[in-house]
């Protein structure tokens, strides 16, 4: 197979391309569902989709494990030319997706009330927050097909055809956007539903790529003991998502007591033309996962290393680069999503307080994501946790609650700073060292 022969640079990039572009893609659905929001809720409409950032990422999270972590397996087990076994760890896994999107609805109504009430949120942006939420529940089990067929699809070495469904997608997410938003003037229900439509759509145009062809619909052979083993493989990613959700609720409790919703709104913002940058930092970390599993799996260590060293190499170059972008742009960014206003400028002074901090980060964040999805290719998937706990929980909450006090509002912003540098800097003197133990025992055996 092309994973085992190819040359790594030219099979890393192949699967990167179209990974970043699926990726910007679903950036720029995220970017216009804001835009739109502000410009036509305001900023009590950004202030109530950030408060449920924690609850789209609890959503986000399970998908994730189940998406990333079934792959990792089927990867795997066709590194070592067990078909049979990587295709009933599929349909097996499928048989179960109803099950846990039933439950991540579940726990995302608990969550979202738990919310509110912690916050004390309150009038315009309690009752935008609820809506969005009431309505993003309902299709929660249908989004998990999305997300697995497309995971799934890069595995069995269909990274261009799973591009091609998100890209049609998300412009079809934009269109209702367009339809449901300005036009008909839904607000925050009108971003929910095609949010929603989407995702139902992606998964039916992806279903054909599983009738034939190595990875199938069939029927299978529970094992129970291999389920836990694919949640154990993306329980890293699971992290990953649920620590940016737990950020995302420390960020908005502090936020929210000291700057109000006009720090929300700002917060929102940020994380709005940030995640364009992120996702594509994202894409690169994880796009050389299939080969490096399935090399891990065929015990070739050299090309295990190698796809490493590229992928970190690309990440933090690309991540510079983006980051001088972010500085230059941020401010008319920014305007895109609220009207020129006083309530426009107080918002403008908090991103413009924010934005160094937040840009010189994305060469931290590049490292340690390289460092998360090289650790779940090789299946192990506890150091791969602990990096994203370190730098999305344990120093956030550090930060948060000790610089701000020290430094006031600055200190919320450097806090995020401190957290991916603190991470990179325990990785490196303590983690890493780790990594070797795992070729010796492949070596060896």
């Amino acid at each position: 197979m092309e994973f085992k022969e190819e040359k790594l640079s030219k099979l890393i990039i192949k699967y990167a391309i179209p990974m970043i572009f699926n990726y910007l893609v679903y950036a720029l659905y995220f970017f216009v569902d804001g835009l739109f929001i502000g410009k036509y809720v305001g900023k009590e409409g950004l202030a109530a989709i950030n408060i449920l950032f924690p609850v789209l990422q609890l959503v986000i999270a399970i998908k994730f494990m189940i998406a990333v972590g079934t792959s990792t397996s089927v990867s795997v087990d066709l590194g070592k030319e067990k078909q049979k076994e990587a295709n009933n760890t599929f349909n097996m896994v499928l048989c179960l997706l109803p099950v846990f999107g039933i439950i991540s609805l579940l726990l995302a109504k608990g969550l979202g009330e738990a919310i509110y009430s912690v916050l004390g949120v309150q009038g315009s942006i309690l009752n935008f927050s609820r809506i969005y939420l009431n309505i993003y529940a309902i299709c929660i089990p249908l989004q998990f097909f999305s997300s697995y067929f497309g995971y799934i699809g890069r595995a069995k070495g269909k990274p261009k055809i799973v591009t091609l469904v998100y890209v049609s997608t998300t412009m079809l997410n934009v269109l209702l956007d367009y339809i449901f938003i300005a036009k008909l003037g839904y607000g925050v229900a009108g971003a929910v539903w095609a949010t929603n439509i989407a995702y139902i759509v992606n998964g039916l145009l992806l279903t054909p790529l599983f009738v034939t062809d190595r990875i199938y619909f069939a029927k299978f052979r529970m094992n129970f003991k291999k389920v836990l083993k694919c949640l154990y493989n993306g329980i890293a990613d699971f992290s990953s998502e649920i620590s940016i959700g737990v950020t995302y609720l420390l960020y908005n409790y502090v936020i929210f007591k000291m700057l109000g919703d006009t720090g929300l709104a700002a917060m929102a913002i940020l994380e709005y033309v940030g995640t364009i940058i992120i996702l594509v930092i994202y894409a690169i970390s994880t796009a050389a996962n299939p080969i490096i599993s399935y090399n891990y799996g065929a015990k070739e260590v050299l090309r295990v290393k190698e796809a490493r060293k590229i992928v970190t190499n690309i990440n933090i170059v690309i991540a510079a680069i983006c980051a001088v972008i972010f500085i230059v742009f941020i401010d008319d960014l920014s305007m895109l999503f609220i009207k020129n206003d006083v309530d426009a400028k107080m918002v403008l002074s908090i991103i413009k307080l924010a934005t160094i901090y937040y840009a010189i980060n994305f060469i931290f964040m590049a490292y340690n994501l390289v460092a998360i999805s090289y650790n779940t290719a090789l299946e192990k998937p506890k150091i791969a946790a602990t990096i994203a706990i370190l730098r999305s929980v344990v120093l956030v909450a550090v930060g948060l609650f000790v610089l701000p006090y020290f430094m006031g509002d600055t200190g919320i912003w450097i806090t995020i700073l401190f957290a991916d540098a603190g991470t990179t800097l325990i990785y490196l003197l303590f983690l890493k060292k780790k990594e070797k133990k795992y070729f010796e025992l492949v070596e060896a055996s």
